[in-house]
């Protein structure tokens, strides 16, 4: 099945980009409090694996397993869901950070080609608005040069 992906083009050095999309240092230890706050309840930590517990506004909660390898990946697997894991991906290039994020889904048939054919009618853009533009535009109000 194919994966989903959006991308852009961040005008900032892939360490400075990392850090503002994952709340995690490039370097040092990270501020678990900080991570809590952005990713939901800590449940267990082993080196750069996270497992959270997140609630979302219904008040149904979800186990996610998040890796970091910093600056250049945030890996996110929903260790209680059937929808999709992600991946963010940071890569340098000569005029700042190739951010891509990759949606892996772990249905297969009806179910993935529904969820796969309206990410590319309707999602695609309203994504890219909601989690991208934010970061894009926060660097490009900074001198990266």
């Amino acid at each position: 099945m194919p994966k989903i992906t959006i991308s852009a083009h961040v005008a900032a050095e892939p360490a400075a980009v990392f850090t503002h999309v994952t709340s995690y240092p490039a370097q040092g230890a990270p501020d678990n409090r900080q991570l809590e706050t952005k990713y939901g309840r800590l449940e267990h930590e082993d080196g750069g694996d996270y497992t959270f517990i997140s609630t979302n506004s219904e008040g149904a909660e979800a186990r996610l397993l998040y890796t970091f390898e910093p600056p250049h990946l945030r890996d996110m697997k929903h260790l209680d869901s059937d929808w999709a894991d992600r991946r963010d991906t940071f890569t340098p290039t000569s005029t700042g950070t190739e951010w891509n994020i990759t949606w892996e889904p772990k249905s297969r048939g009806a179910p993935f080609l529904v969820r796969w054919l309206f990410f590319r009618w309707k999602d695609r853009q309203r994504l890219y608005d909601q989690i991208m533009r934010p970061v894009v535009d926060h660097f490009q109000k900074q001198d990266f040069y």
